[in-house]
């Protein structure tokens, strides 16, 4: 049985190993980058993920984490607490090295999350964005039981518009 341990990630504490790992997953999925951005994912990219935050959210409201299996960084995940409101969070990325796909480490990765979120106080749901031409990341959230909220979004580095998924948590 797969098992995953979550690391979480820091822009102002990160290390050089850690960020090398998490510059190997990113690389190791060049299909989803193809996917929603029409080009491979660059190196540039990687450290800006622990840092990016939309408008009006601060650092501590971002929780990033590394997904680990058998002592080795596979995927990574990204989590901002009080999405829109303070009962609602919001699922920014859940990457996997493409070899690790396929193999059930996202949906524990997924199980994880909703646990995190859960830990929150006050936590009622949590969302996700999925680029529209991501139809391989609509068939795996509507699996984890996530509903279309007829929200879209049009993102510029998206090639597609984003539309809004939602799981209520209890």
């Amino acid at each position: 049985m797969n098992t995953i341990e979550f690391e979480r990630l820091e822009s102002a504490t990160i290390s050089a190993e850690q960020l090398a790992a998490l510059a190997r997953v990113v690389l190791a999925a060049p299909a989803y980058s193809m996917t929603v951005k029409g080009r491979l994912p660059s190196l540039d990219e990687v450290p800006e993920m622990l840092a990016d935050l939309p408008p009006g959210y601060a650092l501590s409201e971002k929780f990033f984490y590394g997904i680990h299996a058998d002592g080795k960084m596979i995927g990574c995940a990204d989590i901002l607490r009080g999405w829109k409101h303070a009962r609602q969070s919001m699922v920014g990325l859940l990457l996997f090295d493409e070899t690790f796909q396929g193999r059930g480490f996202g949906t524990l990765a997924c199980r994880k999350i909703e646990e995190i979120v859960r830990s929150w106080q006050g936590m009622e749901s949590i969302r996700i964005g999925v680029n529209e031409s991501n139809t391989k990341g609509f068939a795996f959230w509507r699996k984890m039981g996530f509903k279309e909220t007829g929200e879209r979004s049009s993102l510029p580095d998206y090639i597609s518009d984003t539309i809004i998924l939602e799981k209520p948590l209890w």
